[in-house]
């Protein structure tokens, strides 16, 4: 009996959810094929929704359907575009909803994150836009969870976005980087934490050197974030991507956090392990990363190469990356790859070269010009004395 009642309360659920997706996909079809009608009578029904103040006074009733009239202008921006002055009605409307005393004002605080998202091209003045960043700063503070997480979704829109210019966004990084790390060390849910992941890697990929003033902060919750991810596959490849930015972001003060760039590298590239399903992609990116970074070479980064040769050998889905890491790896070392792997070197080159395409070839031969021109000397002899050698010459 239990189950056959768990099995009715899930079919509710389920219809409800039906019934709710269904009906947006129903209303933007009749937005798209009717666009002047049904924008018309949106625009109404919202013009006559806001006109009533959101307060303690309003029923419930009222303040759903607000929501649900906020929704419909965010799942059809595009075809409200040429009718609704977004960001005018967002400066003299929205912003003044954020503070009312409505015990369910969350839910249009919620609405409001989601639509700036929605509406992120209407952001496209500069003085509209700061009110954005303002007001989604102030949501990741939120006390409602669901309102911080459609803020950092919001957010994520507006820096990924061709108006998006990091000077005026300079201001807000240091109390947008702590509310998203803040936001990450509270979240429960996988989905939530990889939300939060890619909008750092993001604005860290975006602010370029306006980065700078929060790269310590961003430094020292790197370690955890790596240790939180050890745990959950999914997010593996998230904070791979995340350290990659913050590698690019460093430069040459990458070797700061060498050792442990060492230790993820050789984590996250080990096909022998069953995790590099969800790493040797990423990892191999942040491996090429550190060495363009990196303004020497150190043992620690040459102790590395052996774990290459095995990722091209069993197949060359990664031809392109293993060979830039191998070029560069020649542009660090010149002889000490040589002397150290070379034998190793050649055989990885000489299983690539006559079983690949004309595009893996040329690249192949890329990487044997870079090695004869960085070392003559060493690449001659050693060339000389393999099969890839008579191969070529």
């Amino acid at each position: 009996r239990r189950l056959a009642k768990a099995f009715a309360h899930q079919e509710l659920e389920e219809e409800r959810l039906r019934l709710r997706q269904t009906s947006e996909t129903l209303f933007t079809t009749l937005m798209q094929q009717r666009t002047e009608v049904v924008s018309q009578v949106t625009l109404q029904m919202l013009e006559h929704a806001v006109s009533q103040p959101l307060d303690a006074s309003q029923p419930v009733r009222a303040v759903l359907y607000r929501e649900a009239l906020y929704n419909a202008v965010g799942l059809c921006s595009y075809e409200l575009q040429e009718h609704l002055p977004f960001g005018e009605w967002f400066r003299t409307r929205l912003v003044h909803e954020l503070h009312g005393n409505h015990h369910l004002q969350r839910l249009i605080r919620r609405r409001v994150a989601m639509l700036i998202g929605s509406w992120s091209d209407a952001f496209s003045d500069a003085a509209v836009r700061e009110e954005a960043y303002k007001v989604l700063l102030e949501l990741l503070r939120d006390s409602d969870m669901a309102v911080r997480v459609n803020a950092c979704e919001g957010l994520l829109r507006l820096i990924d976005d061709v108006a998006f210019y990091p000077e005026p966004f300079a201001p807000h990084l240091v109390p947008a980087v702590s509310a998203l790390f803040d936001l990450f060390g509270e979240a429960v849910e996988v989905d939530t934490k990889l939300r939060v992941l890619n909008a750092l890697s993001i604005l860290m990929a975006n602010m370029s050197v306006h980065i700078r003033p929060v790269v310590s902060g961003i430094l020292q919750m790197v370690p955890r974030l790596w240790e939180e991810a050890r745990e959950e596959h999914l997010m593996k490849g998230a904070v791979l991507v995340t350290i990659t930015r913050l590698v690019q972001a460093l430069g040459p003060e990458v070797a700061s956090i060498e050792s442990f760039l060492c230790d993820v590298i050789r984590y996250s590239a080990d096909v022998t392990q069953e995790h590099e399903l969800y790493t040797l992609e990423d990892g191999l990116d942040l491996w090429l990363a550190v060495l363009r970074s990196a303004p020497a070479g150190t043992p620690a980064l040459l102790a590395l190469f052996p774990l290459l040769p095995p990722v091209l050998m069993r197949d060359y889905d990664r031809l392109q990356s293993c060979l830039h890491i191998t070029e560069s790896y020649l542009l660090l070392y010149p002889s000490d790859l040589l002397a150290h792997h070379g034998q190793a070197l050649a055989s990885m080159l000489d299983g690539v070269a006559g079983n690949v395409k004309d595009a893996g070839a040329l690249m192949t031969l890329q990487v044997l010009d870079t090695m004869l021109v960085v070392c003559p000397h060493g690449a001659s002899t050693l060339l000389s004395s393999t099969p890839l050698g008579h191969k070529i010459f």
